[in-house]
């Protein structure tokens, strides 16, 4: 029932109730409940994400950081948690893909009239320069006792799910190594989720997207693996191209 509900957009609006004009507090209180399931989901995959491997080798051995040897005695190294974690890489991916459909036109008209500007960035996300590193911030940052108003607290609920499952997926080639990039399914959902309807999302999330995501992507990829990634960052490439050639001739 999750699955469908994350996978839809029209559903998801509705499960986290961004389609209420706020009148009934019971209701608002029901989808409010909806909303902190969502984030604590997420905060448990990125407590899955912060554990660090060990320093020694031996203690890599131990606690099963190390997956085999290549020749030459070289280790190849992974996560323990990689079977557990490509499950819930795959929620993420479907989240991913309804955030980037909520901005299709005939989704934006799905929101009521109270949240109509829930997708626009609150004043101290578009300060936020961030590095893309995990910060412990990210688990606690959906507190929705700071934000006074019903809209900042869908505002806030939508930017940090944006920002958390961008983390996750940017760490998640660091953390799935050879998995990640040597799994073709994993790159084509990539594809399929994350690299789709670029032309309507805002600059500002597609700047976060390049810092958070793709930057790390091409960091953390190995020489032998540049081919498999070429045609998610060849596809994000082109838009980004086409979207700057558009702006700057008009």
């Amino acid at each position: 029932e999750m699955r469908s509900v994350l996978s839809d957009p029209e559903a998801f609006i509705r499960h986290v109730g961004a389609d209420l004009e706020i009148t009934d507090t019971v209701t608002d209180s029901l989808t409010a409940a909806n909303r902190s399931e969502v984030m604590h989901y997420l905060s448990i995959i990125l407590g899955m994400m912060r554990g660090t491997c060990p320093v020694s080798l031996e203690k890599m051995k131990c606690v099963k950081f190390v997956m085999g040897l290549l020749p030459g005695s070289k280790p190849i190294y992974g996560n323990p948690c990689t079977e557990q974690f490509l499950k819930c890489l795959e929620d993420v991916l479907v989240l991913i893909s309804t955030q980037q459909n909520l901005f299709l036109p005939q989704m934006l008209e799905k929101f009521s009239g109270t949240f109509a500007e829930a997708l626009d960035p609150m004043e101290d996300d578009e300060e936020d320069d961030s590095a893309p590193e995990l910060p412990q911030r990210l688990l606690e940052k959906y507190d929705v006792s700071k934000w006074k108003t019903d809209l900042e607290r869908m505002q806030g609920f939508f930017w940090t799910l944006y920002e958390t499952c961008f983390h996750i997926l940017g760490h998640a080639a660091t953390v799935l190594k050879q998995n990640f990039y040597g799994t073709k399914k994993i790159l084509n959902q990539v594809l399929k989720t994350v690299v789709v309807n670029l032309n309507n999302i805002s600059d500002y999330r597609l700047l976060f997207m390049l810092r958070v995501f793709f930057k790390p992507l091409l960091r953390a990829c190995p020489a032998e693996d540049h081919e498999n990634i070429t045609p998610v960052v060849g596809t994000f490439l082109t838009a980004i191209a086409m979207r700057l050639t558009h702006e700057w001739g008009t």
